[in-house]
């Protein structure tokens, strides 16, 4: 419930508490003993714009490009290609999405992008798949001569590291999972949950066509001692839209086979970008606070700054935000995933004791409600089983937020407007995908700290729902 013991959080939640008291933390750095393979946040389609900088800090991985929609040149006089450029303080992000990139650009054909799926998502590979990453291990080795040296490490690591037979990676892909939060039950098809069981049991992704797996990922399962190990849990469901992927469901396909298709599409799409270069992508291994200069320097258009905001003091946060941005037309992407730890009211575990049995029934009712008219609005009733069979901490955590989300961010943006002028231009709860154990209390937001920016908002009735919505700058003026 409050993601750790910490004494001083302890002492404030065991005191008499209202709904939406807020704990005044500080910080609370992010933890280095873990990586990610993917991001385990659902990746949120943004307007990125050619002939612009887009800044990711702490991106994990391609998500942002994978989801973005990217439009013309806001005006004649910013013409080229969209610059990407990520800061990532992990070593081993950076050096698979310098993999995934290489395998990206090197992709002539579709099914090298199944080659990439599998590299980027899946705990197996194709022969062919390992052949095609060796490749590119060699051309990364020998051409980036001013590599961070942890970054290089991993690079030459892989490329003469031996296969990873299959019964290695099906063993390592089941240590890391405790079947906690399994999907399979919430699977209304039999072929459905079929399917899931043998992506859950497997980590097997990215074989449409019945492709047989021969080796484990190299990239995911063999790292020098010293790399922090892998998070515990990942599903591909927690980085993908799962809204996105239901309306592609047929009586003949699975919910994997459908996720495999949303998934090539947008491969397909980075491919055309990257075939015409329509983008560039340069990664730099360091922390956002070494980088200030450097990332002011570039004039970024576009920032997102993944959760880094749960990791930072607000108002140090905002600090480096607004200087990151100084040179003006910046609009920051941001969203925190664990507000929630700081909110009192959000959880049905906070209505504890027999004389609020009645508001725990209500709260739980009210949920299977909301659920009920979700999977109704995104017709998914006959795919996904009602009422969902989880936890009631899971279903209710969505009603109980809903309502104090806003106050969190009124809090976090006061801190902000204390330094300066500080503007919002939209503020979102994500709807949690019912397949993945992450991400279900995501708040999003856009801003930007130039009072001079004209922000124009898109499909602005669809944030009760968990939409992302595009953001387009006016041009400056002339």
């Amino acid at each position: 419930r409050l993601n750790g013991m910490h004494q001083a959080k302890v002492e404030w939640y065991s005191q008499p508490r209202k709904i939406g008291d807020i704990f005044l933390r500080t910080a609370n750095p992010y933890s280095s003993k873990i990586r990610h393979s993917y991001s385990n946040q659902t990746y949120r389609k943004e307007v990125l714009q050619r002939g612009t900088t887009h800044v990711a800090v702490g991106f994990v991985d391609l998500g942002i490009l994978f989801e973005a929609d990217l439009r013309d040149a806001p005006s004649t006089a910013m013409s080229g290609p969209l610059r990407f450029l990520g800061i990532e303080m992990n070593p081993y992000a950076v050096a698979k999405t310098l993999v995934v990139w290489e395998l990206i650009h090197q992709s002539t054909q579709d099914r090298h992008l199944r080659y990439v799926m599998q590299v980027w998502f899946s705990a197996s590979w194709e022969e062919e798949t390992e052949r095609m990453v060796k490749n590119v291990l060699t051309s990364l080795c020998d051409s980036y001569e001013h590599m961070q040296p942890k970054v290089a490490e991993l690079l030459n690591h892989w490329r003469g590291a031996d296969r990873i037979s299959l019964s290695n990676a099906r063993s390592q892909w089941a240590n890391r999972s405790t079947m906690a939060r399994t999907s399979i039950a919430d699977m209304e098809r039999k072929q459905d949950r079929i399917a899931m069981a043998r992506y859950e049991l497997t980590g097997d992704f990215g074989f449409p066509n019945g492709e047989v797996p021969t080796c484990g990922n190299t990239i995911m399962f063999c790292c020098p001692k010293d790399t922090p190990k892998l998070a515990r849990e990942e599903t591909i469901f927690s980085a993908f839209d799962w809204k996105a992927i239901v309306p592609l469901l047929s009586p003949r396909n699975t919910i994997i086979e459908s996720a495999e298709m949303y998934a090539m599409e947008r491969l397909s799409k980075l491919k055309h970008w990257a075939k015409h270069e329509m983008i560039t992508v340069n990664l730099v291994c360091a922390k956002v606070e070494d980088m200030v200069d450097f990332i002011a320097a570039n004039k970024p258009w576009t920032m997102s700054w993944s959760n880094v905001i749960d990791y930072i003091d607000y108002a140090e946060f905002h600090r480096l935000a607004r200087a990151c941005s100084i040179h003006g037309d910046t609009i920051h992407f941001g969203y925190s995933m664990n507000w929630v730890m700081d909110v009192f009211g959000v959880s049905i575990l906070d209505f504890v004791g027999s004389e609020r049995t009645e508001i725990r029934r209500h709260f739980i009712e009210r949920a299977n409600e909301c659920v009920d008219m979700t999977y109704s609005l995104y017709r998914v009733k006959g795919l996904l089983r009602f009422p969902p069979p989880t936890n009631p901490i899971n279903t209710t955590s969505f009603v109980l937020e809903i309502g104090q989300h806003r106050n969190w961010a009124d809090y976090f943006f006061e801190i902000g407007r204390r330094q300066g002028p500080c503007q919002i231009a939209n503020l979102e709860h994500a709807l949690g995908s019912p397949l993945s154990p992450t991400g279900g209390g995501t708040v999003s937001f856009t801003w930007t700290y130039d009072p001079e920016v004209k922000l124009l908002h898109e499909r602005p009735d669809d944030a009760f729902f968990g939409h992302s919505h595009g953001q387009l700058k006016l041009p400056p003026s002339s």
